[in-house]
């Protein structure tokens, strides 16, 4: 049990309880309280026992309960509910309302005080003590009254409104409200009111009607109840509940078999006036005889010419069929000393009564309220076209203080003639119709909509109501879920304003008419009643409450100078008006009322919703609470924003704000959460603070603004939207200092991993809400500027020689730097990601932009520095053994060729133990990025030499290797796979290019032989695969390898041999052949350094090209190991030269004029490399020994192989044929790219010597000994 609690007699007192009934004996000997308020204290196990005694004795029960709380009296009228066994006192209503009203009890009087102190406070964030208020705007605020008691709140919290008729009222000239039902119950601890009882089956929806009946003085009300049936039972105090309420008066109205009252209204203090469902109005009043109270019912009686004579005589028994159904009665102004009007309003008609005090009532006049409505509904063209009836309904009728009469109607449409609802429960469209009537002739005075548009609402005690504010200016309109406060568009002269004596003119219209819409949130919450309006004493404010069912009073405060000055502006500040009070109010849990925006608004949502975001973010919003304390403030501030943007979202109009309106918002909210972790690190580091305003300082003197004596706390709440420029300066200070100021450093890296870290958990956190997608770049972020990229990755620069710094002298240093260090390590993991993700971001924007104007220079530029970027940043990881960060970041941003880099690192093989754990993740990579890892990896293999690891990949990933192999052909293993997988005839062609990219004739043999093999295994057709001259080419491959291999051995025999004869010779082998070749046919130096250059490829195994080995085997000595004639060089030229020019690969293949210039020079060669003498001598020789000197000679053994060729006409050349043009120094250079100049000239020279030589052997018969020796040999 709480803390002052007790228990007495078996039921348990709430504190407040005990409070009241302390404070009571406390006061008892000054007089303050009365005699009975006494015995209540002193006697209150008497009278639970007596509760429960009536509880057990009459459970069905109907009865009125009141709770005192502390000075005040409210009044709660309950019929039929369940109470639990503890009372909690309540006020029914603001004390000042008894004050104002001159209903004020003094102490001398013997009754209870009226708390005259101002209205409770309570507290809103509990820092300070204000008014709880669920809407606020400069016309109208609503705040909490005071609650219902416990019991009362447990009760209709479990209400079924859909079957249950509940309602309530408040009567400001008393000041106590009333809460009626139509349910039964026991009470354990109350005070007693024995209602009428009614159990016909017709009204068990019904509830009682009652009002107080006030008294001059202080003297405490009574009550006056009438049931549905007619039965009327009159309290004369409401004190008499304290003595069980038993005592009372009563009389009956009389009512024919399906009437039922409907509502009692108070004419004057104890004059009343009951309308019946028939439509008929009864008279009650309450007097005093011979100190004998009675209650006199009499029902009015019509007297009017316009009444047919026999309702004249017969009046009581008139039927109200031709009026209809009541529905409402309005008290107008006085007619004359004794007599007011009243209005009735009926299904039909309009009726005007004249009431007087002294018990005549007379009915002036009638007329057709319904088709005046409806003509005045067409007249503005709503249902003219006739395609749905407007079924219009009349609700509720009122009198301004002009005398103009107001009626709420709803019909099926609405005030702009748009279509009907369809369906068979059209939407109700409101309005209010003013009419003023003069000498029984009714005008129309205009026609006002009610911004409301809704089904009728099925529950029962719901039909709206109405009341007037500021004498018909505006109104309050009740529904059962819904309450409109809305001026009129042409008002009644201002109370407010006559009684302060500021004008005494008539409204005028403003142009513009005040709206505001309040539904409650909760379906089963609905209002019960409401007070009519109270000008607030010295001021121009109205205040109206209202009983919800849910949540107690309400207390509604109409500003009437604001609204009659209501300027709407632009639909835009309405939008923004709208959402301040939805986001202000609308996410207290604890409000009633459910603030809404309709898809189909007005104004631009984009500049609504980003002014007010703003406004809140640097706390400019009106509407916001004081908060000292700065973390509290910025998280309030988030949570505004946070609940701006899910309004908009869950009604539906999020997507109506364009991308840079969703972005700014998002933008705002940004800002104020890395505002919020900046101000956290700011109060655990005091570095990052001196920091922080060591930065502001420089930007207050650059900008001249003057933040006062604390400016970091006032750049938090008032400057947020500059949080950019302020981390500008900071980043741009820390990287300036870095060198001579590690803290420093060490300080903005905090900063700048505090606001990194917050802007991630934002945008993973709320962007989806603003409608953002993480692949929309199209506005560019706050975060991802020129500068701040710039900047930030300056700061990761400026760490990492830091590092590397400190590392060298770690073992040197003390606690504290080696924690920093660490630190500083963990940060640059932090900044790296920084780095690269505003790098990206900013990548992505530009390349949006780009792809939007066409001009991507700009995209350009900045994705070859993010290039350069990632691997500036992946060394200081490395480095710093953030080797795994490094890894991530790489396959995050999807850099391929880099992470193949890194797959490939030594000190990353180290970082993980071994080359297994590397491998490992190259292995993950390959299955998470397929084709896009593995190309970029196969490629860095290809370009670091070493095949034999893509050789690898034939075991484990062969598709992928192959996908890789057709977009980047690599000869040196692409045959490799095609063997695997048996694609021979692919395998050939690889084979076939690879062959003459092998450096070594040897390898070039294992590769050409392969090729054969493939080609042999591809087709079992040989002859089609001869035809085809695949096998040709590779079998032609073959021979020229063989030509290499045997002029190795010949031309080594040559260099030993001459090796043997000159052992002191400190020549090379291929000086050693040049030299030999030169002995033997006077070869030029020029001639020579071919030879070597051939000879020492060739000694080097070297596969050499065709002109190179047509040059060696033209130009290599001729006697060779005492034998007369070497090998013949002259024919194996012909064949390579023939072998070459068939050859389809380009790198192989000779240009056709290439070609015929290797076989000039083979013919000019053979031409000139035997002696004169040796080839034309015949002095002295017989005819056998001239022939036998002749085929000897290395021409014509040179041909005579070649006669034996078949299929060679094409390869013979005449001495005619051989002689050319010398060829020019380009064409030189061309043949032979590495010589230089110099040696371009000489061989120029030699070309000259032969061409020179060759023409005087054919004047001296050359020609003829050809043709002779060609006649001996082909015979043609």
């Amino acid at each position: 049990m709480a803390e002052g609690a007790m228990d007495v007699a078996g039921w348990h007192l709430s504190e407040a309880e005990v409070a009241y009934h302390k404070s009571l004996q406390g006061r008892r000997d000054t007089g303050l309280v009365s005699a009975i308020q006494v015995w209540e204290v002193e006697n209150y196990q008497a009278k639970a026992k007596m509760a429960r005694k009536v509880a057990e004795n009459c459970p069905n029960l109907e009865f009125f309960e009141w709770y005192p709380l502390d000075d005040t009296i409210g009044i709660w009228i309950e019929t039929l509910i369940p109470f639990p066994t503890s009372r909690y006192a309540t006020p029914s209503v603001t004390p000042r309302m008894g004050q104002r009203m001159g209903r004020m009890r003094h102490a001398d009087d013997g009754h209870m005080d009226l708390d005259t102190r101002s209205e409770r406070s309570v507290g809103t964030d509990g820092e300070s003590s204000a008014v709880k208020f669920f809407a606020h705007r400069t016309e109208l605020s609503v705040s909490q009254s005071a609650h219902l008691p416990r019991e009362v709140h447990s009760i209709l919290a479990r209400a079924d409104f859909q079957e249950e008729a509940w309602s309530g009222a408040l009567d400001v000239i008393t000041g106590y409200a009333l809460v009626v039902s139509s349910s039964t119950s026991v009470l354990p601890t109350c005070y007693i009111f024995p209602t009428p009882r009614d159990v016909s089956v017709e009204h068990s929806r019904l509830t009682p009607v009652a009002e107080f009946v006030p008294y001059d003085g202080a003297r405490e009300p009574g009550l006056l109840v009438a049931s549905p049936s007619g039965e009327i039972r009159y309290w004369e105090s409401i004190n008499a509940g304290l003595s069980g309420a038993e005592k009372y008066h009563k009389s009956q109205v009389n009512l024919e078999h399906t009437e039922y009252v409907k509502a009692i209204y108070r004419y004057e203090n104890l004059v009343y006036i009951v309308l019946t469902s028939a439509g008929y109005l009864h008279r009650l009043t309450i007097s005093t005889t011979m100190g004998q109270c009675n209650i006199i019912a009499t029902r009015f009686k019509s007297s009017t010419y316009l009444q047919p004579i026999t309702r004249y005589f017969f009046a009581s028994n008139a039927k109200a069929g031709d009026s209809g159904a009541g529905i409402a009665l309005a008290l107008g102004l006085s007619s004359t000393k004794h007599s007011r009007d009243a209005w009735l309003l009926t299904e039909n008609q309009l009726q005007k009564w004249e009431v007087s005090v002294n018990a005549w009532e007379k009915l002036d006049n009638e007329m057709d309220v319904r088709s005046f409505v409806n003509n005045t509904l067409q007249s503005r063209g709503i249902g003219k076209d006739g395609a749905h009836a407007l079924d219009e309904e009349l609700l509720d009728v009122a009198v301004d203080s002009n005398g103009i009469i107001l009626i709420l109607i709803s019909y099926a449409g609405d005030l702009d003639s748009h279509s009907f609802s369809s369906g068979n429960t059209p939407t109700r469209t409101y309005a209010i119709v003013r009419l003023k009537e003069e000498k029984q002739v009714y005008t129309e005075e205009g026609l006002d909509p009610i911004s409301y548009d809704m089904n009728r609402d099925p529950r029962p005690g719901t039909v709206p109501k109405m009341t007037l504010v500021d004498g018909g200016a505006s109104v309050v309109v009740h529904f059962g879920s819904v309450i409109v406060v809305a001026s009129l568009t042409k008002g009644a002269p201002s109370p407010t304003k006559r009684s302060s004596a500021v004008s005494n003119a008539h409204h005028k219209p403003t142009g513009a008419t005040f709206r505001q819409t309040l539904t409650l949130k909760d379906p089963r919450n609905r209002t019960l009643g409401f007070g009519d309006a109270e000008l607030i004493e010295g001021t121009n404010t109205w205040e109206i409450y209202s009983v919800v069912a849910h949540n107690g009073l309400l207390k509604f405060d109409v500003h009437a100078d604001k609204v009659q000055d209501f300027y709407a502006g632009t639909p835009t500040n309405q939008l923004k008006s709208t959402l301040e009070q939805a986001i202000f109010y609308g996410s207290m849990e604890e409000n009633p009322f459910l603030f809404s925006l309709s898809s189909h608004h007005e104004g631009s949502l984009d500049t609504a919703a980003t002014s007010l975001s703003r406004e809140i973010m640097n706390s400019e919003a009106h509407l916001m609470r004081p908060i000292l304390d700065l973390r509290t403030h910025l998280a309030y501030r988030i949570g505004l924003l946070r609940s701006l943007v899910v309004f908009l979202v869950n009604n539906g109009v999020a997507g109506h704000l364009s991308i840079s309106g969703r972005a700014q918002l998002s933008e705002d909210a940004e800002k104020l959460s890395v505002s919020s972790s900046l101000w956290g690190l700011v109060n655990a580091n005091i570095d990052s603070k001196d920091a922080l305003k060591e930065a502001l300082e420089i930007h207050m003197k650059r900008t001249g603004e003057d933040l006062g004596e604390d400016p970091l706390r006032m750049f938090f709440r008032h400057k947020v939207d500059q949080l950019g420029v302020l981390l500008f300066g900071i980043y741009d200070r820390v990287t300036l200092e870095s060198y001579t100021s590690p803290r420093t450093l060490l300080a903005g890296s905090r900063i700048a991993c505090t606001v990194y870290e917050a802007v991630v958990r934002h945008r993973k956190d709320a962007r989806p809400v603003y409608g953002i997608e993480d692949d929309d770049h199209r506005i560019a972020q706050w975060t991802s500027t020129a500068s701040q990229v710039e900047n930030f990755h300056r700061l990761y620069n400026a760490i990492a020689p830091l590092l590397a710094k400190k590392t060298r002298n770690l073992d040197q240093s003390s606690e504290a730097v080696v924690t920093e260090f660490a630190e500083l390590r963990e940060m640059l993991k932090t900044l790296a990601n920084a780095v690269l993700a505003l790098f990206s971001e900013r990548s992505e924007h530009l390349l949006t932009v780009a792809r939007e104007t066409g001009d991507d220079r700009a995209y350009v530029e900045l994705k070859q520095r993010f290039t350069a970027v990632r691997q500036q940043v992946v060394e200081p990881l490395i480095s710093n053994h953030a080797v795994q960060t490094a890894f991530d970041l790489m396959a995050e941003y999807r850099d391929f060729r880099l992470l193949a880099e890194l797959c490939n690192h030594p000190d990353c093989a180290k970082a993980f133990g071994n080359g297994a754990g590397v491998d490992d993740l190259s292995e993950g990579y390959i299955l998470d990025f397929e084709d896009d890892f593995a190309f970029e990896l196969y490629k860095w293999y290809q370009e670091n030499g070493q095949p034999q690891k893509l050789v690898a990949q034939e075991d484990h990933h062969p598709q992928i290797l192959g996908r890789f192999l057709e977009q980047y052909p690599d000869p040196r293993i692409s045959w490799m796979h095609d063997i695997a997988i048996g694609d021979y005839k692919s395998a050939a062609g690889a084979l076939a290019a690879h062959s003459e990219r092998e450096r070594t004739f040897t390898a070039r043999k294992i590769v050409l032989s392969l090729e054969k093999l493939c080609e042999l295994a591809q087709s079992d057709d040989l002859e089609a695969l001869s035809n085809s001259g695949a096998l040709a080419d590779c079998e032609g491959g073959l021979e020229t390898v063989s030509v290499q291999e045997r002029l190795f051995i010949e031309l080594q025999e040559v260099a030993n041999l001459e090796g043997s004869r000159n052992p002191n010779s400190s020549s090379s082998d291929e000086s050693a052949v040049a030299a030999r070749a030169a002995r033997e046919r006077g070869l030029s130096s020029a001639s020579q350094n071919i030879i070597k250059r051939c000879t020492r490829q060739l000694f080097e195994r070297v596969a050499l090209g065709p002109e190179d080995l047509i040059d060696l085997l033209t130009l290599k000595p001729l006697r060779n190991l005492g034998e007369e004639t070497s090998s013949d060089g002259f024919f194996e030229a012909c064949m390579v030269c023939e072998r070459a020019a068939m050859r389809q690969l380009s790198s192989v293949a000779l240009p056709l004029g290439r070609q015929q210039s290797a076989l000039q020079t083979i013919w000019r060669r053979a031409f000139l490399c035997d002696s004169w003498e040796d080839l034309s001598a015949t002095n002295g020789l017989t005819d056998d020994e001239a022939n036998a000197q002749r085929n000897h000679t290395a021409l014509f053994i040179f041909m005579q192989n070649l006669a034996h060729r078949p299929n060679s006409d094409d390869l013979w050349l005449d001495p005619a044929q051989a002689t050319y043009e010398t060829p020019s120094q380009e064409q030189i250079a061309a043949r032979y790219p590495q010589y230089s100049q110099s040696q371009v000239l000489e061989l120029e020279s030699v070309y000259d010597a032969e061409r020179t030589l060759l023409e005087e052997r054919r004047a001296n018969g050359l020609d003829i000994l050809y043709a002779a020796m060609r006649m001996q040999l082909l015979g043609h």
